[in-house]
């Protein structure tokens, strides 16, 4: 998350500890990028409609209770899904279009409204998802169109794991793909397990994007990574 978004927000710097990018996963890294960077189109200006995308990336799990903070201050109590509204209207407020949140600890799957945004919650095979999308309905795309808005008919997941989930965006103004990835958490872990875990996740986003259905779109990268990735 970035300072900006932060204080956009309203929120608390957050604490924690990250490992450098293992060697071992540089070729993992590399050929992830390259796919991202070849999803891109050729540059073209023929019938080209440029949209104001802004996008923001949050986990939750690392948050005090929003209400408690933004009253005294004080770092006590734990995020709650009934803080999503107020999430929502932040999230809102802060002209986000796109956020991808982690360790959100939902216990049930698929799409519903909060706020101005369609929530999308992929199937996990765990207990609770680890991951959500929130797609803002009512934030024009285009400044110079204000009908230029998406509706929650235009969002679609198309691949999903434990740790990541692929969804594209379609309709006449907008047409990309957005990877949501929460990795596995490295501290208090031996190296070699840290880098078997992160090996596995990534060979199912690599494998997952191999599969992507044509036409191939624009990809944006979203997630908590847990780790100092160089991008």
């Amino acid at each position: 998350l970035s300072p900006a978004l932060k204080a956009a927000l309203g929120l608390p710097e957050a604490e924690g500890n990250l490992i450098p990018f293992p060697p071992e996963l540089q070729p993992s890294r590399d050929h992830l990028v390259n796919l991202i960077q070849d999803s891109l189109p050729p540059p073209t200006s023929q019938g080209a409609r440029f949209i104001k995308l802004s996008i923001g990336t949050l986990n939750v799990g690392g948050l005090k209770n929003f209400q408690e903070i933004s009253q005294s201050g004080k770092k006590q109590g734990s995020w709650k899904a009934g803080q999503a509204p107020l999430l929502a209207e932040r999230f809102h407020q802060a002209k986000l279009h796109i956020i991808a949140l982690q360790d959100t600890h939902a216990r049930s799957s698929g799409q519903s409204s909060v706020g101005h945004h369609s929530r999308i919650i992929p199937e996990s095979p765990g207990p609770h998802s680890r991951l959500e999308l929130w797609v803002n309905t009512q934030l024009p795309w285009d400044p110079s169109g204000p009908e230029a808005k998406v509706n929650a008919k235009d969002i679609a997941v198309w691949a999903q794991g434990d740790r990541f989930a692929i969804a594209s965006i379609t309709n006449a103004w907008v047409q990309i793909d957005v990877l949501v990835v929460y990795a596995p958490q490295t501290w208090k872990k031996p190296e070699e397990q840290v880098v078997q875990e992160h090996q596995c996740l990534w060979q199912e986003v690599t494998d997952a994007l191999l599969r992507r259905p044509p036409p191939t779109r624009p990809l944006f990268l979203l997630g908590d990574l847990n780790t100092e990735i160089g991008l």
